[in-house]
């Protein structure tokens, strides 16, 4: 692996019920393992990850919490997991969000998304978020 950008976004409920989950879905990744395909020349190969919380300082000063994100994974046999990352169509979860502990109307979080870079060239990464009621 040759890195880990990331990036930060913070997502606000607009909704006028609880949020019970948010789940960011990477949607189109470049990933040269999908489906064996062949190495893409000038497209990189990045891989989403799951990320830590971290603590990280504003302008203006003071600090802010961006909540990591989790790589969901099948790993009920005879599947094996994503042990090299997700690629392309995978599911992120925000696991501070949940029925115990849904996220109010008006609310926000910040988010953290990290990728893995096992090869160089230009990418986007587009993401979808879904939010159950």
């Amino acid at each position: 692996m040759w890195g880990e950008p990331g990036i930060r976004h913070t997502r606000s409920s607009a909704a006028v019920h609880q949020q019970h989950r948010r789940e960011p879905d990477a949607v189109e990744i470049p990933d040269h393992g999908y489906l064996n395909l062949p190495e893409w020349p000038g497209i990189a190969d990045i891989r989403a990850l799951t990320s830590p919380d971290v603590l990280v300082s504003v302008t203006g000063g003071g600090m802010v919490m961006v909540r990591g994100t989790t790589l969901e994974e099948d790993t009920s046999a005879p599947n094996p997991g994503q042990p090299m990352g997700g690629g392309y169509n995978s599911s992120l979860s925000a696991g501070v969000i949940t029925l115990a502990t849904p996220l109010n109307p008006g609310a926000s979080v910040n988010m953290r998304f990290v990728f893995g870079v096992e090869g160089s060239g230009k990418f986007r990464v587009f993401v979808v978020v879904e939010a159950l009621p």
